[in-house]
């Protein structure tokens, strides 16, 4: 099956406030703690006959939105096969925030350029362009003078609401959803 965006419909127990979606995302995702008698909605964004929409994917059929995905928008009443459908990145963000050295093998790994220095007591936070997004099927270009690509799986965060000095209490009620990127870099070009 393709890779459906997952909405967990009951909140998210999650410290991480925003993490990002790369070149490449694989859209899946199901959150620990959802018990099984709990929602999961699986949301994707597609292109079809020349149009892009959103949908929610139930089983091998997707069901057309209407409206603001992040607003709770309305099956439009039309479904087709997911087969038919080309997956696109899972949304066109604003804004694309990382966490680095977010895990404790890439703080050994980040030791080859830091030295010795100190680990900061929380991770740093650096931005992504938006265009950096693309779907499941799109092809990850590499610059021709990379000599030190890696990529590494990531847990995406996608927060749906006009977020600012959010308590840590109050966090898990921004998230929309969450999903999983592969994040690509040239190790070299990074500062």
């Amino acid at each position: 099956m393709n890779n459906p965006f997952t909405h967990v419909t009951t909140p998210i127990a999650a410290g991480l406030i925003a993490t990002a979606l790369f070149a490449g995302a694989s859209i899946l995702a199901l959150e620990s703690k959802v018990e099984a008698t709990q929602q999961v909605t699986k949301y994707i964004r597609y292109s079809h006959e020349g149009n892009t929409s959103y949908g929610v994917l139930e089983d091998t059929t997707v069901y057309e939105l209407d409206g603001d995905i992040f607003a709770s928008p309305a099956r439009s009443g039309r479904s087709m096969p997911l087969a038919d459908l080309t997956l696109l990145a899972p949304v066109e963000p604003s804004k694309v925030i990382a966490v680095g050295l977010n895990y404790r093998s890439h703080i050994e790994e980040g030791r080859s350029h830091i030295g010795d220095s100190p680990v900061a007591e929380y991770p740093g936070l650096f931005a992504k362009f938006p265009t950096s997004i693309i779907g499941p099927d799109a092809e990850i270009i590499i610059p021709s003078d990379a000599g030190n690509v890696h990529y590494e799986g990531e847990l995406v965060v996608v927060i749906g609401s006009t977020t600012k000095n959010v308590s840590i209490e109050d966090a898990a009620n921004h998230i929309f959803g969450v999903t999983a990127g592969n994040d690509v870099s040239e190790r070299a070009w990074q500062g």
